[in-house]
């Protein structure tokens, strides 16, 4: 138990200061609840016996400093303190419920902008190894609900100062009917706290059925067309139904126990309270003393009843949460060494400083070359290099291509020069300059066009100016970018201009459209390289030209890398390197390249 509020504690982004602070209120509003109830028995017996008052030194001299000659309104005044100090206790109690609410939904907040942050800066590595709909489970899912995990628990720990409190109060009052609720208590206690690991198994099950549903649902409907060619329906309909019967029987199954403490304690307070009287009658004692006994106890129970409901209530929810917790926090861990090894490696491969790591120091100059320089990289967990001591020049404003066949590392070497794979030998200059002097100035360079554009479900213009806000966006420069993307007859056909929604994954859009809108945004954000990476592969003949003419019109403006699918697209390259084996085996132009046997096909 402490170890999971341990790694709660290092999830919660709240400062020390705000949790010392809402502990306080915690004390704080506990203490004016038992002195508010505590207060109740004084008055019972001084209301049955009017002469108490003069037992009491400081209550004498309170009844004479009064100036009220009866007793009965000077105890009906008392009545009236009572009554104002349990409005306080209330308007207390209800201030720290929204305290604790406005607390919890903090922590969610900015745990979702903290869980972003880490994973939207996590290394490129990470996500070769983990599904995006885990991550976005986690974001959406996980975080979103996180003020269901703090709440109860911050609750839970007022409720346990009010429990103890009210414990205290109650063996000052009688130490005999403390020691039977204890009794009776125990067992309920016991019963309870052995169902811990099934709570866990609940809480596991829970999140990982939500999980994937999540990962179905999205591929169902993520390859909607395939699922209704393929005829597939059915089966995901079935694996949405598997996995929602996992998530309705750890649902109920938690609820169903966790609502079971307030019944059991219902039970508790009646059976001790006839058991305390039952008590005072087999011992023969004065069954009047227990008239302000048994005040404190019924007003102490009927707090005490939803304060332990709420412990117990909430020391279960966070027993169920405990796997998403976990999860969270070996996150948290993962991504935290991971980035301190990345910018270790960068460093002690360098020698540069820690700050020119973590941000962009200013503008990189490309004025004359990009040099390659004896690089090698090799996968996590791979034997084998994926790139092996590899060197090559590249001029500003040359046409250069990759080609080989499958796994002989052409898109592991674009990653290394798009600065998303961090090498573990050799250097990247530009100008002479090592990119990893400031890696984010490198990326400010430089363009990248995938086979596959992403396409949000936004207009031809938010997808253009990818990243940038509406009132940032220069259209000038956008219709500039349009233009060399050979675009603008396309823009100038569509219902709206710029402002045409291109729908989800820009489905409203042709191969070839969405293609030179992923050049088009490459060229608005003024990128000196362009990278594609076998950028007309999936086109027909007819489309991949016009692509490919748009990409020409670019050749000697920009310097162009490209992965070749076929040799045709990479006619006009000023060089072509052919990779097997992560090692550069062949090197000539277009002619050179074509005239060795058996590589007519890239």
């Amino acid at each position: 138990m402490l170890q999971i509020i341990k790694r709660l504690l290092y999830i919660i982004p709240a400062s020390k200061t705000s949790l010392a602070g809402m502990i306080f209120l915690f004390i704080f509003s506990s203490g004016l609840e038992v002195v508010g109830i505590g207060a109740i028995a004084p008055f019972i017996n001084l209301a049955i016996n009017p002469k108490l008052i003069y037992e009491y030194s400081w209550l004498e001299k309170l009844f004479y400093f009064s100036a009220i000659d009866d007793e009965g309104r000077f105890i009906a005044c008392l009545g009236l303190a009572v009554i104002l100090l349990f409005c306080s206790k209330v308007t207390v109690a209800w201030l720290t419920q929204v305290a604790i609410f406005n607390f919890s939904c903090r922590q969610q907040r900015l745990l979702i902008n903290k869980l972003l942050d880490r994973y939207i800066y996590a290394p490129y590595t990470y996500y070769l190894e983990k599904n995006s709909s885990y991550v976005v489970d986690n974001i959406i899912e996980i975080a979103n609900n996180f003020n269901m995990i703090v709440q109860p628990l911050f609750v839970a720990i007022a409720n346990i100062f009010i429990s103890v409190s009210l414990f205290a109060l109650l063996w000052y009052t009688s130490s005999t009917v403390m020691l039977i609720l204890l009794l009776i208590l125990l067992p309920v206690l016991i019963v309870i706290n052995s169902f811990k690991q099934r709570i866990r198994a609940w809480g596991k099950q829970y999140r990982q059925s939500k999980a994937q549903l999540l990962n179905t649902i999205n591929h169902s409907l993520g390859g909607i067309k395939e699922t209704k060619v393929i005829g597939c329906e059915n089966y995901f309909k079935n694996e949405v139904l598997l996995h929602t019967k996992k998530l309705e029987a750890s649902q109920t199954s938690f609820f169903s126990f966790n609502i079971l403490p307030r019944f059991l304690i219902e039970a508790v307070m009646l059976v001790s309270t006839i058991s305390v009287i039952a008590y005072f009658l087999l011992t023969g004692q004065n069954i009047n003393q227990l008239q302000g006994v048994l005040g404190v106890y019924a007003l102490a129970s009927i707090r005490f009843l939803p304060a332990f409901s709420q412990v117990v209530g909430g020391v279960n929810n966070l027993r169920n949460q405990a796997y998403t917790i976990d999860r969270i926090y070996f996150d948290f861990k993962e991504l935290k060494n991971s980035d301190k090894d990345r910018r270790a490696k960068i460093i002690n491969t360098q020698n540069i400083k820690l700050d020119s790591c973590l941000k962009s120091l200013g503008k990189l100059s490309f004025t004359d070359r990009l040099t390659i320089e004896n690089i090698s990289y090799q996968y996590p967990n791979q034997l084998k290099y994926a790139i092996e001591n590899l060197t090559l020049s590249i001029k500003k404003g040359e046409s250069i291509a990759f080609i080989g066949k499958s796994g002989a590392g052409k898109t592991t070497l674009v990653d290394i020069i798009l600065g998303l794979l961090t090498l573990q030998e050799g250097d990247i200059k530009v100008d002479g300059v090592s990119i990893y002097n400031d890696l984010r100035a490198w990326q400010n360079l430089v363009g990248y066009i995938p086979q596959s554009i992403f396409l949000a479900d936004d207009t031809i213009k938010r997808n253009i100016a990818f990243g940038v806000p509406d009132e940032a966006i220069d259209l000038d420069k956008l219709y500039r970018a349009i233009e060399a993307a050979q675009l603008l007859e396309v823009v100038d056909n569509l219902p709206n201009g710029i402002d045409t929604r291109v729908g989800e994954r820009g489905i409203l859009l042709s191969g070839g459209q969405r293609q030179r809108v992923g050049i088009a945004r490459a060229l608005y954000h003024e990128r000196e390289i362009l990278v594609l990476d076998e950028a007309t592969a999936a086109l027909d003949n007819e489309t991949e030209k016009l692509v490919t003419d748009a990409i020409n019109a670019l050749s000697g403006k920009k310097t162009l890398i490209t992965i070749a699918h076929r040799l045709t697209t990479v006619e006009k390259c000023d060089r072509i390197y052919q990779l097997s084996e992560g090692k550069i085996v062949r090197t000539g132009n277009y002619k050179d390249i074509i005239d060795c046997t058996g590589l007519i096909q890239a």
